[in-house]
C-alpha cells in the first residue's frame, strides 16, 4: 500500500468511514463565501492597489525630491519626498509593479537631476541614469522585504536609504 493511499485510509477512519456530512459541507461552503477579505490599502483617498496610483506616487516622489535640490532649493521637501514612494512600494499588492515603478521613479529623479551631463556626454548620461535609478529599485525591494517581515518603516527606510547612498558613493559612479 502506498503512502498516498494509506493517508486516504487514515482520513476515512478519522472522519467516520468516508461518509460526507452534508450539514458540515454546507457550513464550510457558507463560511468560505462569507469570508472577509482584508481591507485594501488606502492613503488618503487613493487606493494603493490600483496600478496608476502606484505609478503616480513613485513618479511624484522623484519630482518632489528633485525640487529639494538646486536650482529649486526647497530643501524642506526632502523630509517628506520619499513618503509616497515608500507607501507605494510596500503597500501595493503587486510587488513586481511596485518594483518597476520604483525603478522608473528613480529614473525620473536622476534623469532630471543630472540633465547637465547631456551637455558633456549623452553616451555616458543614459547608462549612468539607468545605474543610479537601480538604487531606487534595490531600496524598494529591500523595504518591501523588511515590511513583510514586520520591521518598522520608520527604522528601515533611513537605514536602507543611507546604506544605498553610501554604496552609490563608492561603487562605480562616485555620486554622493
Amino acid at each position: 500500500m502506498t503512502g498516498r493511499r494509506r493517508g486516504v485510509n487514515l482520513q476515512r477512519r478519522r472522519s467516520g468511514g468516508g461518509r460526507l456530512n452534508p450539514a458540515k459541507l454546507k457550513a464550510d461552503i457558507t463560511a468560505l463565501e462569507q469570508e472577509q477579505h482584508p481591507p485594501r490599502a488606502r492613503w488618503g483617498g487613493l487606493d494603493l492597489a490600483r496600478r496608476p496610483v502606484v505609478a503616480l506616487l513613485c513618479v511624484l516622489s522623484g519630482v518632489v525630491l528633485l525640487a529639494a535640490f538646486a536650482p529649486f532649493d526647497c530643501w524642506y521637501l526632502a523630509y517628506v519626498a520619499l513618503v509616497p514612494w515608500a507607501l507605494a512600494s510596500v503597500a501595493s499588492p503587486r510587488g513586481g509593479w511596485a518594483t518597476l515603478w520604483s525603478y522608473l521613479g528613480g529614473l525620473v529623479f536622476w534623469g532630471l537631476g543630472v540633465y547637465w551631463l547631456t551637455w558633456i556626454t549623452l553616451v555616458g548620461y543614459v547608462p549612468l541614469v539607468g545605474h543610479l535609478g537601480a538604487y531606487w529599485l534595490v531600496a524598494g525591494v529591500v523595504l518591501r522585504w523588511c515590511f513583510r517581515r514586520g520591521w518598522p518603516m520608520w527604522a528601515t527606510l533611513p537605514v536602507v536609504w543611507v546604506a544605498l547612498e553610501y554604496a552609490r558613493a563608492y561603487f562605480l559612479s562616485g555620486f554622493p
